[in-house]
């Protein structure tokens, strides 16, 4: 089992309204996770390939 170091900043949105929460949101670094709980860190990622297709105005 390899060890690494973990560092992990996330970020959290809150908003109220009235008493209420209106909107949560929550983000976090998806790369530092990856290099962490994947076995070959980012390597263990499949690449996928992604056609974008222009449409003409």
């Amino acid at each position: 089992m390899q060890h690494r170091l973990y560092v992990q900043d996330d970020v959290t949105k809150l908003v109220m309204e009235n008493g209420k929460i209106k909107l949560r949101r929550e983000y976090l670094n998806l790369i530092a996770t990856a290099r962490m709980l994947l076995p070959q860190g980012l390597a263990s990622v499949p690449i996928r390939s992604v056609e974008l297709s222009m449409a003409a105005p």
